[in-house]
Protein backbone atom coordinates (compact mmCIF):
# COMPACT_ATOMS: atom_id res chain seq x y z
CA UNK A 1 0.00 0.00 0.00
CA UNK A 2 3.03 2.30 0.44
CA UNK A 3 4.06 2.58 -2.71
CA UNK A 4 0.25 3.82 -4.00
CA UNK A 5 0.27 6.36 -1.09
CA UNK A 6 3.27 8.11 -1.90
CA UNK A 7 2.22 7.76 -6.13
CA UNK A 8 -0.77 9.11 -4.98
CA UNK A 9 0.71 12.28 -2.87
CA UNK A 10 3.24 12.76 -5.38
CA UNK A 11 0.14 13.16 -8.24
CA UNK A 12 -1.69 15.58 -6.07
CA UNK A 13 1.28 17.90 -5.15
CA UNK A 14 2.17 17.88 -9.01
CA UNK A 15 -1.62 19.85 -9.58
CA UNK A 16 -3.56 16.49 -9.40
CA UNK A 17 -6.98 17.60 -7.75
CA UNK A 18 -7.30 14.40 -5.81
CA UNK A 19 -6.07 10.20 -6.01
CA UNK A 20 -8.45 7.66 -5.15
CA UNK A 21 -7.24 4.30 -3.94
CA UNK A 22 -9.37 1.49 -3.96
CA UNK A 23 -10.23 -2.09 -5.48
CA UNK A 24 -11.54 -1.84 -9.22
CA UNK A 25 -14.86 -3.67 -7.88
CA UNK A 26 -15.31 -0.27 -5.61
CA UNK A 27 -14.56 2.01 -7.79
CA UNK A 28 -18.29 3.53 -7.81
CA UNK A 29 -18.39 4.12 -4.08
CA UNK A 30 -15.01 5.52 -4.03
CA UNK A 31 -16.11 8.21 -6.59
CA UNK A 32 -18.89 8.64 -4.64
CA UNK A 33 -16.73 9.52 -1.55
CA UNK A 34 -17.72 5.84 0.37
CA UNK A 35 -14.97 3.80 -0.41
CA UNK A 36 -11.15 3.55 -0.29
CA UNK A 37 -8.36 6.00 0.01
CA UNK A 38 -8.76 9.73 -0.75
CA UNK A 39 -6.03 11.88 -1.21
CA UNK A 40 -6.99 15.59 -1.98
CA UNK A 41 -5.02 18.57 -1.76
Amino acid sequence: MKPKVEAGISFVKAGGEKTIITALNKAVEALEGKAGTIIIA
